[in-house]
């Protein structure tokens, strides 16, 4: 009963729980979502020749999620994404300290992204009578 009580804590120790794939998903959409927003600066500059304001709100949402991205491999290299009841105290300390800190550019991406695709959709269907 001993040997099989002194090993779950260190299979528990060594449990990373779901920041493998935390991180790995994020970093995946992150990268496409740069990719696109790439992809879009590019494709303006050859067809329109001009940017409008729309691509610089969106250039922004992006600097925005690179930002919270990294705030949110710190918050998981500190503990998050491994169960509560395996972190220390420090642990717990810094991963709600990251997670408040991280509120602020993860609220905002969302919101400055939305205000410019409410511009493109704008510009691209405002035109049109019916479509009001």
């Amino acid at each position: 009963m001993s040997s099989s009580t002194s090993t779950e804590p260190m299979a528990a120790k060594h449990d990373k729980g779901i920041r493998p794939f935390s991180l790995g998903i994020t970093w995946v959409l992150t990268v496409i979502a740069i990719t696109a927003v790439t992809a879009r600066f590019i494709v303006r500059r050859y067809t329109t020749k001009s940017w409008s304001i729309n691509d610089w709100i969106m250039a922004f949402a992006m600097s925005l999620q690179i930002a919270y991205q990294a705030i949110f491999t710190v918050m998981c290299n500190c503990g998050n994404g491994r169960p509560f009841d395996q972190l220390t105290p420090l642990q717990l300390q810094q991963v709600s300290k990251w997670g408040w800190i991280s509120a602020a550019p993860s609220i905002t991406v969302s919101f400055v992204a939305c205000i410019s695709i409410t511009i493109l959709l704008v510009r691209i269907f405002g035109i049109h009578i019916w479509f009001k």
